[in-house]
């Protein structure tokens, strides 16, 4: 998910980062990278418009939906590890604060995690002996249902960083529907995604594809781990 995230923020970086595109695309695609459809609407495409909007709703509503539960769920396990196993999680750094609520959902108090850590030779992954980082469970069951309560936020997290994909996605969609409109309308617009003409398989281990290729604006080819996008934007 976070390989999708970064790729689809750098698909919108790439559109956004050239001026030359507000001289050879409509502004009406620009329009609909900060609200989709509104691009659509201003060419009097009703139908198009209303399923970007729609779908920008829709997923709104789902971001907002699972960051009040991932939130609410949250504040649960933080409040009922304080009560349980006897450890104030609210003065824990953010910076240890995720990796020590899987400890504590997984072991039943830090002298039992330290000494597994031990007998693993992996001394500095122990916490130090202070107040601080100490717990101890009053039961197993509550530690289970502590780990319930983690797993049910970090599945609400996904959701919701599927959803932040899903608005990025919208974006970039109506963006490029607006500049294949403009296309119909004398504008002249190619959207290719093929592999490099070379039949051969390429000495690099790069896979290439060239896409979004608009008459008159910007190329550039960019590169993410064995593939290469190669936007053709001027």
């Amino acid at each position: 998910m976070k390989f999708i995230k970064q790729y689809i923020f750098f698909l919108c970086l790439i559109s956004l980062s050239h001026a030359q595109l507000t001289q050879n695309i409509d502004k009406n695609a620009f329009k609909s990278l900060i609200v989709p459809g509104w691009g659509q609407l201003e060419l009097e495409e009703q139908k198009r418009s209303r399923n970007f909007f729609i779908l920008e709703a829709c997923s709104w509503l789902s971001f907002l939906g699972s960051s009040y539960i991932n939130n609410w769920y949250i504040d649960d396990y933080m409040s009922f590890g304080t009560y349980h196993a006897g450890i104030d999680l609210n003065i824990i750094n953010d910076s240890e604060l995720s990796l020590l609520i899987v400890h504590m959902s997984q072991y039943d108090n830090m002298y039992e995690f330290n000494e597994t850590m031990e007998r693993q030779r992996r001394f500095n992954d122990t916490y130090p002996d202070i107040q601080k980082y100490q717990w101890d469970w009053d039961t197993t069951k509550n530690r289970n249902d502590f780990n319930d309560l983690r797993v049910k936020s970090s599945n609400a997290k996904k959701i919701n960083n599927f959803t932040v994909a899903a608005l990025i996605v919208n974006r970039i969609v109506s963006f490029i529907d607006v500049a294949y409109l403009n296309g119909q309308n004398g504008v002249k617009l190619e959207s290719t995604l093929i592999p490099t003409a070379n039949s051969s398989r390429p000495t690099d281990g790069h896979v290439r594809f060239s896409c979004l290729n608009f008459s008159n604006i910007y190329v550039q080819t960019f590169r993410w781990g064995r593939a290469e996008l190669r936007l053709d934007l001027g």
